[in-house]
């Protein structure tokens, strides 16, 4: 009999410290992802201290959302050249300076202006409904792509508002936890222009769905698999460049912007990556990245697939990253001149070198 009593309650204590770790587990959760606001209602986080009265009407593609007064209309023609110009021209004096948004840099920035809206792994059409009050829960799942467009402009628009107050504020993602241990410099640093020039930076901010860490897994990836493509080559105009190029927008495609749910947007997103990495630069290396990119978006919309319920689509692609840097590898190389032109709807890869 003792021997039972022993053993129920060394169960029983087993259970609570299981039950002590999984409670202590979920809160580590909560603290460790600021953007994990889908049982948190917006009036405690877009909506803040602010009255009704603090509030106005706007008009966004037909749908009728709330905004803060002191919101510019403008915010919602913002695009990324427009971002790119203001930061380039320090241009910010006609930019509110919103209030209680805290960072030291620009990753800081973004993930605390993010944490005050619901995530955008979870779309929860019920604390939407606090922004569109107007829309029944069904209109808001129906419109969820255009309504999680309108969360990324308000997203931007705080994120540059913050920036902009920023005494000597640098436009990049250096400060990015993935930054610092990424492997991204083994064959040619300059596929991180993302992350580091305006036009690239920009990009990001204005679509702040993109994952900034899984571009930086992207560029891993693109960089450890395309040596397969020559094992002598130097990496710049060669074979290796070419087939980096081949397969980087794929792997964006696969670690970056799989949050959004429309295919064709996705991939205009995608492309404005591959052409930030261009920002500056002419001639036929650029020609050669812009041939071997439209192979990587040909194959992108071959491999991508939509998923999830209706009201909450994501962009997956499946296809290993072996699969896609064997696939990619496998069409023909061409060596061509700087006066040729390329054909950019032909499936194939060009190199100078």
């Amino acid at each position: 009999m003792k021997n039972q009593a022993t053993k129920t309650t060394s169960v029983i204590s087993s259970l609570l410290i299981i039950l002590f770790f999984l409670i202590s587990s979920c809160e580590n959760n909560k603290i460790e992802s600021p953007n994990n606001l889908s049982q948190t209602s917006l009036s405690e986080s877009y909506f803040e201290d602010l009255k009704k009265e603090d509030f106005k009407q706007v008009q966004y593609k037909g749908l009728t959302g709330l905004i803060p007064r002191e919101y510019p209309l403008e915010l919602f023609s913002f695009d990324s050249k427009s971002i790119q110009k203001i930061v380039e021209n320090r241009d910010y004096k006609s930019i509110p300076k919103i209030k209680g948004i805290k960072g030291q840099n620009l990753y800081e920035i973004t993930e605390f202006v993010k944490s005050r809206y619901p995530s955008f792994d979870n779309f929860d059409a019920e604390i939407y409904n606090e922004i569109f009050p107007t829309l029944t829960i069904e209109e808001i799942k129906s419109n969820s792509e255009l309504i999680l467009e309108f969360t990324e402009k308000l997203i931007a628009f705080e994120t540059i508002s913050a920036f902009s107050q920023l005494p000597n504020g640098k436009f990049n993602f250096n400060d990015h936890p993935k930054s610092k241990s990424s492997k991204n410099g083994r064959i040619n640093s300059d596929l991180q222009d993302i992350f580091q020039s305006a036009c690239g930076v920009a990009v990001l901010v204005m679509h702040p769905r993109i994952d900034v860490g899984g571009g930086f897994s992207a560029v891993d990836v693109a960089n450890e698999k395309c040596t397969r493509a020559c094992s002598t080559c130097s990496g710049s105009d060669d074979k290796v460049d070419a087939l980096r190029h081949g397969i980087w927008g794929i792997y964006l495609g696969k670690y970056a912007t799989y949050r959004y749910g429309d295919k064709s947007k996705a991939l205009g997103i995608i492309l404005q990556l591959l052409e930030s990495h261009e920002c500056g630069s002419s001639g036929s290396a650029q020609q050669m990245d812009y041939k071997n990119n439209y192979v990587a978006l040909q194959f992108y919309s071959d491999v991508v697939e939509i998923t999830g319920p209706w009201w909450n689509r994501n962009t997956t692609i499946y296809a290993s990253d072996e699969f896609i840097a064997d696939h990619i590898n496998s069409l023909d190389y061409f060596l061509v001149t700087p006066s040729q032109i390329w054909d950019y709807s032909s499936y194939e890869l060009v190199h100078l070198i």
